[in-house]
Order: structure tokens, then sequence, then C-alpha cells
């Protein structure tokens, strides 16, 4: 997943949520990059926290 292609979906998430909040999205991708940073090791460990970390903060995805 990290080193897939980027969808119209990925961009339509981002652009919504900096619209919403610049704060929050800034937060949350200070956040996920902790998650990458503690993980690099271990990519399937990296997504699932990422996927864990991003609906606790209430976003839906496939």
């Amino acid at each position: 997943m990290l080193n897939r292609a980027k969808t119209s979906t990925d961009v339509e998430i981002i652009v919504d949520l900096y619209e919403k909040d610049k704060a929050t999205l800034t937060a949350m991708l200070v956040n996920i990059r902790e998650i990458i940073l503690v993980n690099r090791d271990d990519d399937k460990a990296t997504v699932s926290k990422i996927k864990d970390y991003l609906q606790g903060q209430g976003l839906k995805f496939e």
C-alpha cells in the first residue's frame, strides 16, 4: 500500500480534509509520520496501524 499509485479517491480525501481543517490535517500527518517512523521495518504493521489510526479519526475507506 505504501508504494502504490495515488488514486483520485486518495486525492479527494486529502483535499476534503485540508479544506475542512488545516490544523487537524497537519496533526494527522504528523501522527501518521510517527507511525511510519516507529514501524519502518514492518510494512504490514505500518499499514495496519495507519488504518486503525484513520478509522479512529472517523475516516472510512475500503
